[in-house]
């Protein structure tokens, strides 16, 4: 390798040190980050969809340890749950009483149940519907879940208000909402952008091969389920962020906590 190929790689390598954290006390570390997937490899063998362990295992301690009061003893609605590893992850980590995700692709979801069979959970406990989000939603009746899950699936459609309504009409206590989002942006906007439909990892939409996607604000968030009675408050990281998971440093993905203030 030539000295300047050389020198390119090590500031690439080096490239993280310079971001800036988006809120005041952030710290970013190295590569590692251990956590629930440690043990529960199996699911990383499932998908190639953003599973890097490291990565896992932080998501899995704010969407999961950040929100346990939103999670144990619960009926959890994992919508777009892809192969269930927060599924898994909400009985095995946090206790849940029961979870019932929704996958539109019926490879993917077959994964999912057969990470389920494999983890010795039960339908009873753990199961997945397969069907299009916004076919499923209208069929589930209001309080049949104290808690939805919509883990890195609105910044894949441009249907978020949409969503929000079916989700009040379902009247869950808590949201638990983990997605990427606009930066430097306190205003409630969002940005469109063709999505193709081709991979596991970008929205399902039957035949069509592309679709449009926004890529909302968290002030749209917000603003999306304040219209259907819900208080949303970011969840910022306490624990050193892994570089694999740099995205929640610099901003660009956020967890938040959507909860009902009305009856």
């Amino acid at each position: 390798m030539d000295s300047k190929k050389k020198n390119r790689g090590i500031r690439a390598r080096n490239a993280w040190k310079n971001l800036k954290p988006c809120h005041p006390g952030l710290e970013m570390t190295g590569d590692a980050f251990p956590g629930f997937f440690d043990e529960h490899e199996l699911i990383l063998d499932s998908s190639t969809v953003a599973s890097n362990k490291s990565r896992l295992n932080f998501r899995a301690s704010m969407i999961v340890d950040r929100n346990r009061h939103a999670i144990e003893g619960k009926r959890i609605l994992d919508i777009a749950c892809h192969d269930a590893r927060f599924s898994v992850a909400a009985v095995a980590m946090g206790g849940a009483r029961q979870v019932v995700g929704v996958e539109a692709r019926e490879d993917v979801a077959d994964r999912g149940r057969a990470n389920i069979k494999q983890l010795g959970y039960s339908e009873d406990r753990i199961s997945i519907l397969c069907a299009d989000m916004m076919e499923a939603l209208p069929k589930f009746e209001p309080g049949e879940f104290d808690t939805v899950f919509l883990l890195g699936i609105l910044y894949h459609t441009a249907r978020h208000y949409e969503i929000a309504q079916m989700i009040g009409r379902l009247k869950p206590k808590y949201i638990v909402i983990d997605s990427n989002v606009l930066t430097d942006q306190s205003e409630p906007m969002v940005k469109l952008k063709w999505e193709g439909t081709f991979n596991d990892g970008n929205i399902w939409d039957g035949d069509r091969t592309k679709v449009i996607s926004a890529l909302p604000s968290e002030a749209a968030l917000q603003y999306y389920f304040a219209d259907v009675g819900y208080k949303s408050e970011r969840i910022l990281p306490d624990v050193a962020i892994p570089r694999p998971a740099k995205a929640y440093f610099i901003g660009s993905r956020v967890t938040m906590l959507a909860t009902r203030e009305t009856a």
